[in-house]
């Protein structure tokens, strides 16, 4: 791997790619702008692992490790305060104890990246334990023909 290049490095090598895209003689140009484009996924790569501590204990705790990447960009554009982060974290923590994410494996957890678009860390999580208790009962009633809602 190349060392990291400086963005005015970069700006500089993304100009002489677009000019080898525009010359007459694609054959050179092509081969020139495939090295410049290597060089150039290669400066990305090493970017995208520079993680920080917090995104790290997020991955830490999160039980399903694909998609490091997606879920570290994602988490730049989401956690902009430490009480955020914690409450990912906890959120993480509680959905570990589902049923949900214990079923088959650990098959219905999605994907750290998937967990944060999606904002899964705001879901109410129901634990076996608790048991949800209804708010309202129904009864039909036929001379309106309708089912009405008595609260219980």
């Amino acid at each position: 791997m190349s060392e990291k290049k400086s963005s005015e490095e970069i700006k500089h090598q993304l100009s002489l790619l677009r000019w080898l895209m525009s010359q007459p003689s694609p054959r050179a140009a092509i081969e020139k702008a495939h090295k410049l484009l290597m060089e150039l996924q290669v400066v990305k790569i090493e970017k995208d692992e520079d993680y920080t501590a917090e995104f790290l204990e997020y991955w830490a705790v999160y039980p399903k490790k694909v998609g490091k990447g997606d879920a570290y960009r994602k988490w730049q554009t989401l956690v902009k305060s430490e009480k955020k982060k914690e409450q990912i974290i906890a959120s993480v923590q509680q959905h570990k104890g589902t049923t949900r994410w214990k079923e088959e494996d650990g098959k219905y957890i999605p994907n750290p990246a998937t967990f944060l678009h999606q904002k899964r860390f705001d879901d109410e999580i129901t634990t076996p334990e608790q048991k949800i208790e209804p708010k309202f009962r129904y009864e039909y009633d036929a001379a309106s023909n309708s089912v009405k809602e008595i609260p219980i």
